[in-house]
């Protein structure tokens, strides 16, 4: 290597403080009752924002629509990234993105399994019911993350619902009315 070669840092290495942030804050309250409400299909906004808000902050050259649509793909990559601007950034937070990472991959795979193969008709509410909690509980580590490097640990700045969030809210109440009359009607 030459002497003579200037180091730049990674594109991910972005200045804190300024004022777009590098990924989408939340409120922990309504992140939970957006996933409950609408059944896990939060999940698919907040991945967009975050990607949209990566690209914004960083100039990089993604497709958030793309990364969304194979979020899984890249929950990875994203975890990797908010990490890793938490280490830059000295904003201390034990938050496993790995195992949080796995349980991902988990959840996603037994939702698959569920819908491709089939379980026993008065398993599915229960089972999905536990898979929404534990999915509830892996996008809040996650959120606190966020959160927690934006410097709003408990995402005040949207913290509220909104109208839009009242829509989806309501669409989501009526997946949650037809799965537990189909629960019913099958016990």
């Amino acid at each position: 290597m030459s002497a003579h070669l200037k180091t730049t840092p990674c594109c991910t290495e972005v200045e804190l403080g300024s004022a777009m942030p590098m990924f989408y804050v939340v409120g922990k309250n309504k992140l939970v009752i957006m996933l409950c409400m609408t059944f896990g299909y939060y999940f698919i906004y907040w991945n967009y924002r975050n990607w949209k808000a990566y690209r914004l902050a960083v100039g990089a050259k993604i497709w958030p629509v793309g990364r969304t649509v194979l979020g899984i793909f890249f929950l990875y990559s994203l975890f990797m990234k908010i990490d890793r601007q938490l280490r830059i950034s000295k904003r201390h937070y034990n938050w496993h993105p790995q195992n949080l990472m796995v349980g991902a991959i988990l959840a996603a795979g037994i939702s698959t399994y569920i819908c491709v193969v089939g379980v026993n008709s008065k398993a599915i509410f229960p089972m999905a019911l536990t898979l929404l909690i534990f999915q509830s509980f892996i996008m809040l580590r996650v959120q606190t993350a966020i959160n927690r490097l934006e410097g709003d640990p408990e995402g005040h700045q949207n913290a509220k619902l909104t109208l839009s969030n009242y829509a989806w809210i309501a669409a989501g109440s009526i997946i949650w009315f037809f799965v537990i009359c189909g629960t019913l009607m099958l016990a």
